[in-house]
């Protein structure tokens, strides 16, 4: 039965935030909530994590 398997385990979360204020978004997500910031990217990264779809 589906009840009887293990809930699956989330390693990662990516969320991606377009802000007017990018300082102030940064500052709320890693100060006040206190979550690492991994990694920073600019410009355009649509297919960024979806492999190389052409």
């Amino acid at each position: 039965m589906a009840a009887d398997l293990p809930a699956p385990v989330v390693r990662q979360l990516r969320l991606v935030v377009e802000a007017a204020d990018h300082e102030a978004a940064v500052a709320f997500f890693r100060d006040a909530l206190g979550l690492p910031e991994e990694a920073a990217f600019s410009g355009e990264c649509r297919d960024a994590g979806r492999g190389a779809r052409r």
